[in-house]
């Protein structure tokens, strides 16, 4: 029997991936998703049915799949901030920013196609991917001040923060972009990250007599 690793190495399951993944942003731009068939995905791709079952369960766990690895390939892993960390707040926000903003004007750009596939495939399990990709892109090392004093593993408070962003980005994405556009949502993300990890300054005169 042919492992899982096997597998995902097998160029043929590479090709068949790569068809049918075009198969549903092309279909996604011309049909309901909840009208989209695994027949019509398998004809498009030109593959068999059993092609694709190998790839998904249905047409749903397609959706989430394709739309998590489109935005996988567009999100880059935030590179910088540990030397930023050491700098002032508005490094540490800028530098956030900067690559924040790549991955929100994809989404800004394929706006229809993700909004689509939340209307049609939103799930617990799809967010909770979402979150382990933003996890998987920034260093959970950033919030190793924060587990020092409160006792909470960096892990754990970076999925509630990845969480919390998680969810800003879908409420923009549904109904903000017109109001917000990419670049200064990217500006928000970054000074709400360099309030959360910016290391205050020691030994700075408070004011006081």
């Amino acid at each position: 029997m042919m492992t899982k690793s096997a597998i995902l190495k097998d160029p043929r399951q590479t090709r068949s991936w790569d068809a049918l993944e075009r198969a549903f942003v092309f279909l996604s731009h011309s049909h309901v998703l909840a009208d989209v068939t695994v027949t019509q995905l398998a004809r498009c791709a030109q593959i068999s049915r059993p092609t694709f079952y190998q790839h998904a369960r249905d047409v749903r766990d397609l959706a989430a799949k394709v739309a998590l690895a489109r935005l996988s390939a567009a999100t880059p892993v935030l590179p910088g901030i540990g030397s930023a960390q050491e700098g002032s707040g508005d490094a540490i926000s800028d530098t956030l920013a900067r690559t924040i903003a790549a991955p929100l004007t994809h989404l800004a750009e394929n706006r229809r196609f993700y909004k689509s596939v939340l209307e049609f495939a939103g799930s617990p399990d799809l967010y909770a991917r979402i979150v382990d990709l933003l996890l998987d892109r920034m260093d959970s090392g950033l919030f190793s001040d924060a587990a020092r004093t409160s006792g909470v593993s960096p892990i754990e408070i970076a999925k509630v923060v990845h969480g919390g962003l998680m969810w800003r980005i879908v409420g923009w994405l549904i109904d903000g972009i017109d109001e917000t556009p990419p670049q200064d949502l990217a500006s928000e993300i970054g000074k709400i990250f360099s309030a959360l990890v910016e290391r205050p300054a020691i030994g700075k005169c408070s004011g006081n007599p």
